[in-house]
C-alpha cells in the first residue's frame, strides 16, 4: 500500500480534500493536527502555540515555522505498508520527510483563485491569511511551492475543480499508482 502525501500552498484545498477522504471512509492525517505539526520557535526548537491573527506579526513568523512532526509522518510511513493513508499539508521541513512518500499529490491552483479562497475564510476556522501580511506570505509560498509540481513524480491535481471532481483526480491517481 502506499503514503500519498496531498499538498500545496495555503488556499488549495487541503483541509477540504482531507475531509471528503475521511467521509469515504479513507485514513487521512491533516498536517494541521496537533500530533503531526506544529509551530516551533526557530531559536530554540521547541514548539509553540499559534497566537490568535492580532499577534500573528512579520516578526512572529520570522520567529517561527510550521513543521511537521517527523516522529509522526515516520510513523504513518510504516502503517502504510499495509493500507492506504493520505496525508494533506504542508511543512517548511517536508523536503526532509519526502523520502517518506510513496506519492506526492500536488494542488494546483491559480493566483486568483488562491486569493478568492483566501478571502472567504472570514468566518471559519481558520483566519490563516486574512491579515495583509499573512496574505504575502502565503503569496510568496505560493510561487515557491509552484516550483515543487516540477519534480519527477509529483503529479498535478487541478484544484481549481469542484471537490468532488478534485477528489475522483485524486481516486484516480491512486489506482493507477496501485495498478
Amino acid at each position: 500500500m502506499s503514503l500519498y502525501y496531498i499538498k500545496g500552498s495555503a488556499g488549495t484545498g487541503k483541509s477540504t480534500i482531507c475531509k471528503a477522504l475521511q467521509e469515504l471512509g479513507y485514513e487521512v492525517h491533516d498536517a494541521d493536527d496537533d500530533d503531526m505539526g506544529s509551530a516551533y520557535d526557530n531559536a530554540t526548537n521547541e514548539k509553540a502555540k499559534i497566537p490568535p491573527i492580532d499577534e500573528r506579526t512579520p516578526e512572529w513568523f520570522t520567529a517561527h515555522s510550521y513543521r511537521m512532526i517527523p516522529e509522526a509522518i515516520e510513523a504513518l510511513h510504516e502503517k502504510a505498508k499495509d493500507k492506504t493513508i493520505f496525508l494533506c499539508g504542508t511543512g517548511s521541513n517536508e523536503d526532509a520527510l519526502w523520502h517518506l512518500f510513496d506519492h506526492v499529490l500536488f494542488l494546483d491552483i491559480d493566483e486568483a483563485t488562491l486569493r478568492q479562497r483566501i478571502a472567504t475564510r472570514a468566518g471559519t476556522n481558520n483566519d490563516f491569511g486574512q491579515s495583509p501580511h499573512e496574505l504575502e506570505l502565503i503569496l510568496q509560498e505560493f510561487k515557491k511551492d509552484k516550483l515543487k509540481k516540477n519534480l519527477p513524480g509529483v503529479v498535478i491535481i487541478n484544484a481549481t475543480q469542484p471537490i468532488k471532481d478534485v477528489v475522483k483526480q485524486i481516486l484516480d491517481s491512486v489506482e493507477l499508482a496501485s495498478g
